[in-house]
């Protein structure tokens, strides 16, 4: 049975108040991601330095990225960025529950292990990106026949970035716009998750205005869709937010 509640008006929470709020929870924390992420970038081009001058003869044969990059640089990203998802999907799940009479998600709720769970897999598709363009300069090491050292610093004479360098920069000055994506599309998978337990069946949408927004971000702000659709970002450092249309229901 749906839970009854009651619209809510402008005398306690308006919708510019709840947008700038929830923006507020992603800003909060996006801040404090950014230096973590930029940390674990130029970490991570180290390790995969050492990992590849401490192999004999590198190129006796082509290697896959994956050994330079194994999946324990995705657990050192989670472990990086996993305190910033939970705590986004904990305040913005609160204050959506304010708008139905919730009382908020907690890291017990499956609601929330879930939503981590699909944060995590985003996360992953983060390291995939470096790992595909590691993958090409060893092609091209490979067909040049680049020594070791070549390989991991670069031959700047002939074009050729090393692999430090590949790696510090498939991210460069990308912490902020990865920082801002993620906290949003956390932030929005807690509030719907709030909004469905309450029984909410549309959305509206809250986009456009800002310094990052576009053609297509003004064109779908006040937008009604319904909540099985949910609502994507249309691009990185997107600042779209949501709000339930609220009615009584029985």
């Amino acid at each position: 049975m749906l839970t009854t509640f009651i619209a809510v008006s402008t005398k306690r929470l308006t919708a510019a108040v709840f947008a700038a709020r929830m923006r507020h929870i992603r800003d909060r924390l996006a801040r404090r991601m950014m230096p973590e992420l930029d940390v674990f970038f130029v970490g991570q081009a180290a390790r995969a330095v050492t990992r590849l001058t401490g192999e004999k003869a590198f190129l006796q044969k082509q290697r896959p990225p994956g050994e330079l990059l194994p999946p324990e640089e995705d657990a050192l990203l989670w472990k990086t960025l996993a305190p910033f998802l939970e705590q986004a999907i904990l305040d913005s799940g609160a204050l959506a529950a304010s708008l139905v009479g919730g009382q908020g998600p907690t890291l017990a709720d499956p609601r929330v292990l879930s939503q981590i769970a699909q944060a995590g897999t985003r996360i992953r598709r983060i390291n995939e990106a470096t790992r595909q363009a590691v993958r090409d300069m060893l092609t091209v090491a490979h067909e040049r026949g680049y020594n070791t050292y070549q390989v991991a610093r670069g031959v700047p004479a002939e074009g050729f970035r090393g692999l430090r360098e590949v790696v510090e920069e498939t991210y460069l000055n990308r912490s902020e716009a990865i920082a801002r994506t993620e906290m949003a599309e956390a932030s929005l998978e807690a509030a719907h998750s709030e909004w469905k337990d309450a029984g909410v069946g549309e959305l509206e949408i809250i986009d456009g205005g800002g310094a990052t927004s576009c053609e297509e971000c003004d064109a779908r702000s006040g937008e009604i869709v319904s909540i099985s659709e949910g609502v994507e970002l249309l691009h990185p450092n997107c600042t779209v937010v949501t709000l339930p249309v609220l009615e009584r229901v029985a």
